[in-house]
C-alpha cells in the first residue's frame, strides 16, 4: 500500500529538511526572482540586511515559500505603485 492510498501525502511520512541557512541569502535570491514583476507593476524594493549573515536553522523550501507569499501579498495590496521595505536583524 502506497502512502497516497492512505490518505496522506507522500511527503507527510517524511521528517522536514531543517538545515543551517542565511536568510540574508535567501531573501536576496527571492528578490532577484521577482524583481521584474516589481518593475513591471512600479514597485520599488529595499532590503535592509543586518550587518552579518542572520544564519537559522530552517527549512529553506518552507521559508522561501513563506516569504515569497508574503512579497506577493504586498504587491497585491500595492495595485499601481509602491515601495516595499524588507529588514533582517
Amino acid at each position: 500500500m502506497n502512502s497516497s492510498s492512505s490518505g496522506g501525502s507522500p511527503s507527510a511520512s517524511r521528517p522536514p529538511q531543517i538545515e543551517r541557512a542565511d536568510i540574508n541569502e535567501i531573501i536576496e535570491s527571492i528578490i532577484n526572482l521577482i524583481r521584474y514583476n516589481a518593475r513591471y507593476k512600479s514597485i520599488s524594493i529595499y532590503f535592509e540586511k543586518s550587518d552579518g549573515p542572520l544564519k537559522l536553522s530552517i527549512n529553506k523550501t518552507e521559508i522561501k515559500q513563506v516569504i515569497l507569499d508574503m512579497i506577493k501579498n504586498s504587491f497585491e495590496a500595492m495595485p499601481e505603485s509602491g515601495e516595499l521595505a524588507i529588514q533582517s536583524r
